[in-house]
């Protein structure tokens, strides 16, 4: 078995990045047990193999069933790879004291005779105490079942991870969660933050991102609670404020999509009718009639030339509809402000899209990951808040004073080309910028 498995390395290897994958779920819908594996590129070898898995919070995998074995041939690989099986000092069998990581027998036919086998004997050197699979041989009922061997693998090969830790004790493995935004883990080693730092996990309320590399613009999205009745400009400019971030605005479809399943889908129905509130809304003085244009636009001044409205929508049917939601559908719709009663809770999806310091990254994500500072917790990174006393001298005459105020009044909300009342950078005129400017009031020192 030993030649015939060495012989089919060279094939094996070179499909390998053909049989390089994403990580797909065993779901228990199908049968599984909800963890999660992949086919991963790694170095030989065992011991090497398995702390790369190891590296990304999972191990190599155990597989204890013939379901489980099936199932991995089919959905993940039948190529050489290692797999989570190795032998215990003290055996005096090829077949003696074989186990998985788990601690569970390593139960397999023995018969070494063309057969799912381990080969080789106790007396042959430490690299042939683990196993790896070998190929898809044998065939029990409709289901293929890996072979394996314990030869060692050349110099670089592949293994099945495996996830199945759940921190959490939510039930639901940890790598989903941590994947879907469900859950932080924002340093990508597949292990919640919140577990890591001993804190209590709770599931949807955590900033995600729009990564590039998924096609997306790199920003950041989460929801806030907006307690009625305030219009969304206002909690607009609370937020911006508060956590550096602006009321959502939606720019193409697939920000649409992206924005629906990854954060306003998490946790549909946790607030009034299960709307989330996005970043625009109807200009106090268009007419009824002008609808679907109807002068809506974006808090931040974006053109909205996207629009993803439903069947006849917007139709102000209810009169005041002046803001923009998701309902439980996919679709936007408006909505009414007028008559909500006060401490009336909606939830509000919020956008990340600042990068003050200008090194191609959102902001936002460098303070999630430490690599920017936010001592006060405003969203916006300390660095890009050092602002010296010439910032907030807009009138360029080395006072900070009523001229100064007038001139970001007047340039108050959105920003543009000719804005110089955007004092902290972050593409909007509002209460930061007109604290700073305060903060500076009187001469500017020479």
């Amino acid at each position: 078995m030993k030649n015939l498995i060495q012989a089919a390395v060279v094939t094996l290897l070179a499909a390998s990045a053909a049989q390089a994958q994403q990580a797909v779920q065993w779901k228990v819908s199908d049968g599984g047990n909800g963890h999660w594996y992949k086919l991963h590129s790694v170095p030989s070898p065992w011991i090497l193999a398995r702390q790369v898995a190891l590296s990304q919070g999972g191990d190599l995998c155990s597989l204890e069933t013939d379901t489980e074995r099936g199932w991995i041939a089919l959905t993940i690989s039948c190529a050489l790879a290692y797999v989570g099986g190795y032998q215990l000092p003290g055996a005096t069998t090829p077949s003696d004291r074989w186990t998985w990581l788990t601690g569970a027998p390593v139960s397999l036919p023995l018969d070494c005779d063309n057969n799912p086998c381990i080969a080789g004997t106790a007396a042959e050197d430490g690299e042939q105490d683990y196993l790896h699979s070998a190929g898809c041989w044998t065939v029990y009922g409709d289901v293929n079942i890996v072979a394996y061997g314990d030869c060692s693998i050349p110099d670089w090969g592949l293994a099945v991870f495996e996830w199945d830790a759940d921190c959490s004790y939510d039930g639901v493995v940890d790598y989903g969660q941590c994947h879907d935004g469900a859950l932080p883990d924002y340093d990508g080693n597949n292990i919640p933050d919140c577990c890591e730092r001993g804190e209590a996990c709770t599931v949807g309320s955590y900033p995600v991102q729009w990564c590039v590399e998924d096609g997306g613009n790199g920003h950041w999205y989460d929801q806030r609670i907006w307690t009625g009745p305030k219009s969304i400009v206002d909690i607009n400019v609370s937020y911006v404020a508060q956590v550096g971030a602006h009321a959502v605005t939606i720019t193409s479809p697939s920000e649409n999509e992206f924005v629906y399943r990854a954060v306003h889908s998490r946790t549909l129905g946790a607030t009034h009718d299960g709307y989330s509130i996005l970043g625009g809304y109807q200009d106090p003085g268009a007419s009824d009639y002008l609808e679907p244009a109807g002068g809506w636009r974006w808090v931040t001044g974006e053109p909205m030339t996207y629009m993803n409205w439903g069947p006849g929508l917007p139709d102000n049917c209810c009169g005041g509809e002046s803001v923009l939601p998701y309902p439980n559908v996919y679709y936007w719709n408006d909505a009414e402000t007028t008559g909500v009663p006060a401490g009336h809770r909606y939830r509000v999806i919020v956008e990340w899209d600042a990068d003050c310091n200008q090194d191609g990254i959102i902001d936002k994500g460098q303070i999630l990951t430490g690599q920017l500072a936010d001592v006060n917790t405003d969203g916006i990174s300390d660095v890009c808040q050092q602002l010296i006393c010439c910032d907030a001298d807009l009138f360029r005459d080395l006072n900070v004073n009523g001229a100064d105020l007038g001139i970001l009044f007047s340039q108050w909300w959105p920003n543009s080309q000719f804005t110089v009342s955007d004092i902290n950078k972050e593409g909007f005129v509002n209460g930061a910028d007109l604290g700073r400017l305060l903060s500076f009031w009187g001469p500017c020192p020479n």
